[in-house]
């Protein structure tokens, strides 16, 4: 158990408490903010000249958002609020004016750079970080396990991998998610995240029992007429909440598919096709290169300039940089040798 004498901790003084589990750490941190009452024989507590083991607990509730701040070791968020509600409880329950608090608080969310989160509940925000991986996971297993019941793999060595995996992943993917929120802020208008902000919206009209019910029933509906049509429901509901300037080039890749198809007269159903591949590493060099620019961008932000040398080689071509004519040519002219050497890849044959 923690033991001591009498002490004074100063403004500005910064005191680290240190024991071993169950020592008291946070039974003292409680008792010296006036969480936990103190007896009177156990000795006293003076907070600013003001001592706190003879007062009330609502004069102690009172006194502490204004003369500490207190954090607690698990999450004490309330989940039917959000994040910027969290925020002004504390500063409503200091008798902060509506005016005062809002603007403390946006200023306190823009600190933090979590803006963005503000209208979300938090409850929101893990459950939908929970059904995105757990989904992932499941489609994940499903499709290793039916893929090593073919080649004879042993399920309990699949499931190790799929752990090492899964780990190595979270870790990896973790970091480069945060460092692009640090960077650009995921949910602003650099990256907007059409897909989480979805997700995000659905679920928090779930929790919080507003969800438009209207809109998603005509949405059933359409997508029972488009069955009926004989048209793949899913793909025209991606293509209607993802932006333009994402389905276009999809789109587009899809024609380059459907020229293929045609003057090799087979249609291309295996996932391991020569077009497939080279789509796949057209994706993964893409999203390389937006990770490689988000790090260019970090650097600029701490002062190592490094995106002006680049910049210089494209300047030496400043006609690329005109929005108004050869810029949009010179663009579409490169999409389009893109899209003729897709689709001679596409041509190509696997065995």
């Amino acid at each position: 158990m923690l033991e001591f004498g009498s002490f004074d901790v100063g403004a500005g003084t910064v005191l680290l408490v240190r024991g071993a589990s169950g020592a008291g750490k946070s039974t003292l941190l409680h008792l010296l903010t006036g969480v936990l009452p103190l007896a009177r024989e156990a000795g006293t507590v003076s907070i600013a000249a003001t001592e706190i083991a003879g007062l009330s607990v609502a004069r102690r509730d009172q006194l502490r958002p204004f003369v500490v701040g207190w954090m607690p070791q698990r999450l004490c968020l309330i989940e039917t609020l959000t994040v910027r509600e969290n925020v002004l409880l504390p500063l409503a329950l200091a008798g902060k004016s509506d005016v005062e608090g809002r603007r403390r608080a946006d200023e306190l969310l823009r600190t933090l750079d979590i803006e963005m989160l503000a209208a979300r509940r938090p409850v929101a925000i893990s459950v939908g970080a929970i059904v995105c991986i757990c989904a992932a996971n499941a489609g994940n297993t499903s499709q290793d396990l039916k893929t090593g019941y073919i080649v004879g793999a042993t399920p309990i060595y699949q499931q190790i991998g799929l752990a090492i995996g899964v780990v190595t992943s979270a870790f990896v993917i973790g970091m480069t998610v945060l460092y692009m929120h640090q960077v650009f802020g995921i949910g602003s208008k650099d990256v907007a995240a059409p897909q989480a902000t979805l997700m995000a919206t659905l679920i928090q009209g779930l929790l919080s029992q507003n969800l438009p019910w209207g809109l998603v029933l005509v949405g059933v509906f359409i997508s029972i007429t488009l069955e009926l049509c004989g048209i793949h429901s899913l793909s025209f509901a991606v293509g209607a909440y993802l932006p333009i300037a994402t389905t276009a080039p999809i789109f587009l890749g899809g024609l380059v598919r459907w020229w293929v198809e045609r003057k090799t007269g087979v249609t291309q159903d295996s996932d391991i096709s020569a077009g497939t591949l080279f789509s796949s590493g057209l994706i993964a060099g893409g999203s390389l290169a937006g990770i490689l620019f988000a790090v260019l961008v970090g650097l600029q932000q701490k002062g190592i300039n490094v995106l002006p040398a680049l910049q210089s080689i494209g300047n030496a071509v400043p006609f690329l940089h005109d929005e108004a004519g050869m810029g949009h040519v010179f663009g579409a002219g490169l999409f389009l040798a893109l899209a003729v050497i897709l689709a001679r890849a596409g041509q190509r044959s696997m065995d």
